[in-house]
């Protein structure tokens, strides 16, 4: 049922988002992520159209990554939709999906799996050079092979993120 509507989702977006009639301008930064899983540092690019600016964001794991020497990925979606827009201040609204793999150990069944849906909001301002806030809450689902079983396990929980970051425009 959420494999339905989540590609019911994406093809209602594909059609509004195309359908808009503005070129899209575009913005590419860092930020910082609080999150209950790791503090994140992630590399983001988004796109500004006239009611929507999609935002993807690929990066690691700070504390697993960088301390304990085991690559942490990340990578985001997010697509606020604009409530506030002006030259030099931005206010959106909207859902976003993350992804994070963690292999725990050298065994080929020791991978586990983080997915997040969420609903949040996103700040930023400036005029080439802006400061970004967001903040997100959800649901996260977390699979894994069980090792006294041998069967994959899901469990889900609540989650969030809080974020601070700088971006450029590049017009």
């Amino acid at each position: 049922m959420i494999k339905g509507a989540w590609i019911g989702f994406c093809l209602f977006l594909q059609f509004y988002v195309v359908a808009q009639d503005s070129v899209p301008r575009f913005e590419t930064g860092t930020a910082l992520h609080l999150h209950p899983i790791d503090f994140w540092h992630t590399f983001e690019l988004q796109a500004h159209l006239k009611k929507v600016s999609p935002l993807f964001s690929v990066g690691y794991g700070i504390n697993r990554t960088l301390f304990q020497r085991r690559f942490f990925p990340h990578f985001g979606v997010e697509l606020p939709f604009k409530l506030i827009s002006t030259s030099k201040f931005n206010l959106g609204v909207g859902p976003s999906v993350n992804a994070y793999f963690l292999r725990l150990n050298r065994l080929e069944k020791s991978m586990h799996f983080w997915h997040e849906y969420m609903l949040g909001y996103r700040i930023s301002y400036g005029n080439r050079c802006k400061f970004t806030h967001g903040s997100a809450a959800g649901f996260r689902m977390e699979r894994f092979q069980s090792e006294l079983t041998n069967q994959a396990v899901s469990h889900s929980s609540f989650s969030y993120q809080i974020h601070f970051g700088v971006s450029y425009a590049l017009d």
